[in-house]
């Protein structure tokens, strides 16, 4: 039950009530009640760009954090994705979800494919215990993501010998053979990019570090690795890096879990495409397992991609789903809030200049700078302009028990004991 601080000072309260009072209703249709000893409500969930309006949609509503905090508050711990280095956005839902929540946030991961983003942990308390344990993961060298072509720059002039004939192609677009045992001298700032096939193979660490926490919540002590994986392209060398980064982390936690005898989750956007694809065959190919009731759920606004999953290696018995009817789901918080009938109550208090820049006119492609039509405006709306509110992603869930007290008991009913 989150808190509504500053609520009496939004200009339509009205409107913001009704939404979530719409919301708390699905979200009590659709998601069981939390339970104090019995069952956890585990939960993924990708936030869209939170918030640093980096790409001109925003900022985000202050109603928008109330729906946030009332979503998150329905789980006992939820893994959040595209949190920003600014904190500020998961500072003000925590704010309202109250003290007994907390929350471990990674650094960012730095370069162009880190985007600036961090991970976190949110949870409650009362309930879930961090066990002292954090790290982000660094894969070994020999364990690296294999890379489709090696990239070299050289920091100063430098001279290469070639073991082999070598084939290379000038910038005027002409090629020429050196022959082996020859040499060139590259000046500083140049590159050299080799083949696959070379004996030089390129290798890298994760786009954006998996973050790994251990947790205890009743009986059931857990590692829980959030990852947000490299997207690139569906196809090609970058579709090849997300392979390759959701099977590096999938072996390494599948090497640890056997080793350490521990339980092991992976949550998180593994951007899977769908339950066939080669994507998600990277993710099982280490035995982790996807309860039925996740694999064939798509979690993007559109429903036709599944990128988002919880994976399970855990020890004998104790991946156990809660009684409830619906123990599992991604959550369509846009049937509550944000919803197309919305559209013209957004358009019309929205500032002029920002209705010019993001609504009426067209800014992408070949017609840059025409007006939009109403059907152009309404569908920006839908698919651009409210996932940068609440997000592209649905929020993935899934409700485990942890209470073996019965289990425990029961293994000693028939103990034998030896009293010689």
């Amino acid at each position: 039950m989150p808190f509504y601080l500053g609520f009496s000072q939004l200009i339509d309260k009205k409107h913001v009530a009704n939404r979530l009072l719409a919301l708390r209703e699905q979200i009590r249709s659709k998601i069981p009640s939390r339970t104090i000893k019995d069952t956890l409500l585990l939960a993924t969930w990708n936030i869209r760009d939170f918030d640093s309006n980096k790409f001109g949609h925003g900022p985000r509503l202050q109603e928008s954090f109330y729906y946030i905090a009332e979503i998150i508050s329905s789980f006992d711990i939820i893994a959040l994705q595209e949190v920003n280095d600014d904190l500020s956005a998961l500072k003000i839902v925590m704010n309202f979800l109250g003290a007994h929540y907390d929350y471990i946030v990674t650094d960012v991961t730095a370069g162009r494919s880190g985007n600036s983003e961090r991970m976190a942990f949110v949870f409650d308390s009362r309930k879930v215990r961090f066990q002292n344990v954090a790290g982000e993961i660094v894969l070994p060298e020999s364990e690296q993501i294999q890379t489709g072509e090696t990239e070299l720059v050289f920091k100063e002039s430098s001279e290469i010998e070639l073991s082999s004939d070598q084939l290379f192609i000038l910038p005027n677009g002409d090629s020429v053979i050196l022959p082996r045992g020859h040499r060139i001298t590259l000046p500083a700032g140049q590159k050299l990019v080799l083949p696959p096939d070379h004996k030089i193979t390129a290798s890298k660490q994760f786009a954006r570090t998996p973050f790994l926490v251990s947790f205890k919540a009743g009986w059931f002590q857990f590692n829980l690795c959030t990852v947000h994986i490299y997207y690139g392209e569906d196809r090609g060398e970058k579709y090849e890096r997300r392979i390759g980064e959701i099977a590096g982390i999938a072996q390494f936690l599948a090497k640890r879990a056997r080793k350490k005898d521990e339980n092991y989750i992976m949550l998180g956007d593994f951007n899977i495409l769908t339950p066939d694809d080669r994507t998600m065959a990277a993710l099982k190919r280490h035995h982790f397992i996807i309860p039925p009731q996740l694999e064939n759920l798509p979690t993007n606004l559109f429903g036709n991609r599944h990128y988002d999953q919880i994976a399970f290696m855990l020890r004998e018995n104790e991946l156990q789903l809660g009684d409830s009817p619906q123990n599992a789901g991604a959550f369509d918080f846009y049937k509550s809030v944000f919803q197309g009938k919305d559209f013209e109550y957004y358009y019309e208090r929205a500032s002029y200049s920002y209705r010019e820049k993001i609504w009426d006119i067209e800014s992408t492609g070949r017609h840059k700078g025409e007006p939009r039509s109403y059907q152009q405006k309404f569908e920006h709306y839908l698919k651009v302009w409210r996932t940068f509110q609440m997000s592209d992603h649905l929020p993935m869930w899934i409700e485990l028990k942890i209470n073996f007290s019965d289990q425990f008991l029961s293994k000693h009913v028939n103990h034998k004991h030896n009293y010689t």
